[in-house]
């Protein structure tokens, strides 16, 4: 009987070893599926040894990890969830400077000789960053990384990939833009680039290629966006469209944007996290406080982030209309305006007809405040 009991105590014992075996395994697997970044600066007397650095998303501009580099090194760990895209990232450490809170880490790029990289792409699996001690720059401490065992999607970014331009439509440059996008069919940043060059290229060519990329890709917000601008026609020329949806910052809606008696009109695209737009707004300020009675300035933020714009407008205290543009309306105004870069400026006559296009941020003569009090002086 006793020799039966450690029998039956051994037999109970299998299924227990079993379900921890199951466990372990499925630890493991679960782990695999992390995003981990290792680092090692190779010494513990860098520049970065004891401070606190963060790994964030270049997309939605949020932290999603922070370590301390102890002993020259760090390792980052993010947990993905069910819907994941690879996407692109940066690590940067607290300067503890408030007028430069942040510096980027960089990465030598092994494909393009003298160049150095600040934006990796974040997926599945360890990748392992070494110091780049071969990296000096005079009076500067710069941190880079060679990255021993960059994923596919940091592979093909790091290659700098691009399109022909093709609003022609020629057979030459079809070949090789459909042959790029066969080969990295599976890359994130192919496709970004894609949207990026959807204005050099003929909306037949651009709706071929976008349907040559890995089913899941179709997640991503550059498809998206790529269907999105296919989907509208340009029917009202270089007027503004009255079909859009913007919204207050009291969370009213509405689609007037240009005022009817003005004599001028100017709209600007920008958002809470562009330095250039930002840098622009004292110079908006003249302007309205100078011509207010001849020029209605509209601001039309183009951020995926409530909170962040009306922050900005609490900050800012921009005293003419202020609107933000929903992700349909976007795709409406950047088929019509192209808004890949800003700050954008654009200045309308008192019927709506388009006299000015100004990209990015000037001081001086090229100021926006400038170029518009140019229009009026001529027409006065």
């Amino acid at each position: 009987m006793e020799a039966d009991s450690t029998n039956l105590q051994k037999l109970g014992a299998i299924p227990t070893l079993l379900l921890l075996l199951i466990c372990i395994t499925s630890c493991e697997t679960e782990k695999s599926q992390d995003i981990v970044i290792r680092g090692d600066l190779l010494s513990s007397n860098s520049v970065i040894e004891g401070k606190k650095l963060y790994v964030g998303d270049n997309n939605t501009r949020a932290f999603l990890d922070s370590v301390v580099v102890k002993n020259g090194k760090f390792q980052f760990r993010i947990r993905p969830n069910k819907d994941f895209i690879p996407f692109r990232c940066s690590i940067v450490y607290a300067t503890g400077n408030p007028k430069w809170p942040y510096q980027l880490l960089g990465y030598k790029n092994p494909y393009i000789a003298k160049t150095q990289e600040s934006i990796i792409y974040a997926d599945r699996g360890i990748m392992h960053l070494r110091r780049d001690t071969t990296l000096k720059v005079a009076g500067r401490d710069l941190v880079s990384f060679i990255i021993e065992n960059p994923n596919k999607q940091t592979q093909a970014a790091f290659r700098h990939l691009t399109f022909r331009k093709n609003p022609e439509a020629l057979a030459d440059k079809h070949k090789f833009n459909v042959a790029l996008v066969k080969k990295y069919s599976y890359s994130v940043d192919l496709l970004n680039q894609l949207e990026w060059s959807k204005k050099d290229l003929g909306e037949k060519e651009l709706a071929e290629l976008v349907t040559l990329f890995e089913p899941a890709l179709q997640k991503t917000t550059h498809f998206t966006k790529i269907n999105r601008y296919l989907k509208y026609d340009n029917n009202t020329g270089d007027k503004f469209p009255t079909d859009l949806s913007l919204k207050k910052p009291d969370n009213t809606a509405t689609s007037e944007v240009l005022g009817k008696n003005a004599e001028y009109n100017l709209v600007i695209f920008w958002a809470s996290w562009c330095g250039p737009c930002l840098q622009e707004i004292p110079q908006l300020k003249k302007l309205h406080a100078k011509h207010k009675s001849r020029v209605t300035i509209t601001s039309i933020s183009t951020d995926k982030s409530n909170e962040a714009w009306k922050k900005t407008l609490k900050q800012e205290k921009m005293p003419w209309n202020q609107f933000i543009v929903d992700e349909e309306s976007m795709a409406q105004l950047d088929k019509k305006y192209n808004l890949q870069s800003i700050p954008l400026s654009l200045l309308f006559d008192r019927d709506g007809n388009l006299l000015e296009r100004k990209l990015g941020y000037d001081s001086g003569e090229e100021s926006v405040d400038i170029i518009v009090e140019l229009h009026l002086i001529g027409n006065k």
